[in-house]
């Protein structure tokens, strides 16, 4: 089963693993109540939902280690990157001048003038709405990283975007989000709540923001980090994302899995676990 509570999920896996895109980009959709054949391997594990979007969160953390590696650590890049994100789950938000008609939840969304720009609606719409929630089936990398590529995203400039058929106009502006290492440390604790690994760390810790407070602390060079040297700032900065806050959600999802006994849920974990590369 397809469980999206905010990450969504947009590509569509070839048996190779890696993933791709159906019939000049568009997304191929299946009934949110059953798997859909065709999801790739991840480190061996073939996932029941298309969980491309969390694995692509190591590169996140990649793009971290480079700027905290070498003789000359950049705090300041790798904070971006924590904060802003910039690979995993790239959503845009989209308002409009004028009221759009009803959309519903998956419908495909291009541009015209931007063909390379590719998503889906990820919320439903109500008529008279002027703001729609668009998730990226195409290339859109932008957010907090210092290498962006932004060939895949909507844009003011490229012009009216069509809704399955529904001219919507041009966008009065266009904002990309995406999920963050900082979001999965801060305002994801609530489907941590109650999970027996996360709850002994909270508690040893004496707080649930735990991970990102001894994150930013290092990238800061204060608090708990303002003796730290810069090569201890650095290890914490570079090590912390991946044992405080990747690795708590992998166990998070297995731990839901097996408690709620959901099909489908186990592939999170697999997600976070397998990565992107």
């Amino acid at each position: 089963h397809d469980y999206d509570y905010g990450y969504g999920y947009g590509y569509d896996y070839k048996d190779n693993g890696g993933y791709g895109y159906k019939n000049g980009g568009g997304y191929d959709y299946k009934d949110k109540g059953g798997s859909k054949k065709g999801y790739g391997p991840i480190c061996g594990y073939r996932p029941a939902t298309d969980v491309t979007q969390q694995s692509l969160i190591d590169l996140d953390l990649a793009e971290i280690d480079s700027h905290l590696s070498g003789p000359n650590p950049n705090f300041e890049k790798a904070k971006q990157v924590y904060s802003k994100g910039g690979h995993c789950g790239g959503y845009a938000k989209i308002p409009f001048e004028a009221p759009v008609p009803a959309l519903k939840e998956g419908a495909q969304v291009r541009q015209p003038g931007n063909p390379a720009a590719a998503g889906y609606v990820q919320l439903p719409v109500s008529e008279g709405e002027k703001t729609i929630q668009v998730k990226y089936t195409s290339t859109c990398q932008a957010g907090g990283t210092s290498n962006p590529d932004v060939s895949g995203c909507f844009t003011v400039e490229g012009g009216k975007l069509m809704v399955e058929g529904a001219d919507l106009g041009a966008p009065a502006s266009v904002e990309n989000m995406y999920q963050t290492l900082e979001g999965l440390a801060t305002a994801d604790q609530a489907p941590m709540l109650g999970q027996e690994t996360f709850a002994a760390y909270s508690s040893y810790y004496n707080g649930g923001d735990y991970a990102n407070n001894i994150i930013m602390d290092a990238l800061d060079g204060k608090g708990s980090c303002k003796d730290c040297s810069t090569a201890a700032r650095a290890e914490i900065g570079k090590k912390a994302p991946v044992l405080l806050i990747v690795w708590m959600h992998v166990i998070r999802q297995m731990e839901y899995a097996i408690t709620q006994c959901h099909v489908g849920y186990g592939g999170y974990g697999g997600g976070y676990y397998g990565g992107g590369y």
